[in-house]
């Protein structure tokens, strides 16, 4: 079964000194959906669907014109969004990574149901809605990055997070993340902690090897209260 890693920042000494709490790897879908004067659409009908596994789910815009997915698998997402009155709106291609936030907007047109707009996404999305500095590698890039991990007797993806932007290591390959100290950190297999009691650093013995990664994660500065420590 493929696992997701997660490693992030503690701004603070004293709250990166105590145990890390079990996170989740679940995110989060929201967008606001609008008319071409870009006035709320209330009761409009959005349904998210996981690609990967046909999984959808479905929700209504409030008075606002506001819809937001919580607690969903990362991956790959087809957003539907349908009124009465309006054309159906549709956007592809977009893949929700672990603990993020994924920002999907709708502006609808004038027209009937059975006429589609269509949206595809290949994109990067920035994401406005945290102000935390992540990066992340896909299971694409943990496998064909030339970097030879047993080379050193490992078969750990461990070494290759300091090849992500922000990420430095020290000459013990201690990670500093958005130039924070090695020990202000926590990590994470599947939102498990694997933070070392003693030292506040990542137990390396329990990463997995690059063949059972689905998704490396990397994120610091702004992380939110729901990681117990501020960013």
């Amino acid at each position: 079964m493929l696992k997701s890693f997660y490693l992030g920042v503690a701004a603070s000494i004293l709250l990166g000194c105590l145990p890390a709490y079990a996170q989740s790897t679940y995110g989060s879908i929201l967008g606001n959906v609008t008319d071409a004067s870009g006035a709320a659409v209330k009761g409009a009908k959005v349904r998210i669907t996981q690609t990967n596994e046909n999984a959808s789910h479905d929700a209504e815009t409030n008075t606002e014109g506001a819809y937001e997915f919580q607690n969903i698998d990362p991956g790959p997402y087809t957003v539907t969004v349908t009124a009465a009155g309006f054309r159906t709106f549709s956007a592809s291609g977009v893949t929700l990574v672990a603990r993020g936030r994924l920002r999907v907007d709708a502006a609808l047109q004038v027209g009937e149901i059975s006429q589609k707009i269509e949206v595809s996404s290949s994109a990067g999305v920035i994401a406005t809605d945290t102000p935390s500095i992540s990066s992340n590698l896909t299971v694409e890039k943990v496998l064909n990055l030339p970097s030879n991990v047993r080379g050193a007797g490992s078969t750990s993806p461990y070494a290759m997070l300091q090849t992500l932007p922000g990420v430095q290591a020290d000459n013990g390959l201690g990670l500093s993340i958005q130039g924070g100290l090695p020990a202000q950190s926590e990590s994470t297999v599947d939102g498990i902690s694997i933070t070392a009691s003693t030292g506040n650093s990542p137990n390396r013995s329990m990463f997995l090897s690059v063949e059972s990664i689905s998704e490396i994660r990397v994120q610091g500065v702004g992380n939110t209260a729901e990681f117990g420590q501020p960013g």
